[in-house]
């Protein structure tokens, strides 16, 4: 089977790794890491430290708000969110970027379930063809990612 080059992208929420994959004469698979980005939003909130919402925590304060002046806590998770949706942004953008200078090829996310649906909302940048598969591959090295079956399988679309 003749594989034309492929870009595998392999992604979690620190993370992602562009690969080149090519289909050796003997069907192996080759997979050559091309270039990573790491997420830079990361840390960008403080977890665990309240936020002072609905205005300034002393009581008589000029400055408050209509919230009693009581300190309201932000949820950690919001922060989580909000890094994971701006490094899936920097994500697709990268990509695109990476295909002006590379060249156009199929590309084949792989990314946990809670990166797939920001991925694929910024993916219009990216044109076609573009497969988003659920996945926890970031941490894998180029010579087990090139065995593993569920790689071959969305790669190479083998039966």
């Amino acid at each position: 089977m003749d594989l034309k080059p492929q870009w595998l992208v392999t992604a979690d929420g620190r993370r992602a790794t562009l690969y080149l994959c090519r289909q050796s004469a003997r069907g192996d698979l080759r997979v050559e890491t091309l270039e990573s980005v790491s997420n830079t939003h990361e840390g960008e909130h403080e977890h665990e430290r309240p936020m002072l919402l609905g205005g300034l925590e002393r009581t008589g304060s000029r400055a408050r708000s209509g919230g009693h002046a009581a300190p309201h806590v932000g949820s950690p998770k919001h922060g989580d969110d909000e890094e994971r949706r701006r490094f899936c942004r920097d994500l697709t953008d990268w990509l695109a970027g990476a295909r002006a200078r590379l060249g156009p090829a199929a590309i084949t996310v792989l990314a946990p379930p809670q990166m797939l649906g920001l991925l694929r909302e910024h993916s219009r940048a990216l044109g076609d063809p573009v497969t988003f598969h659920e996945g926890e591959f970031a941490h894998m090295a180029e010579s087990d990612l090139a065995v593993h079956p569920t790689i071959r399988g969305v790669v190479i679309r083998m039966p």
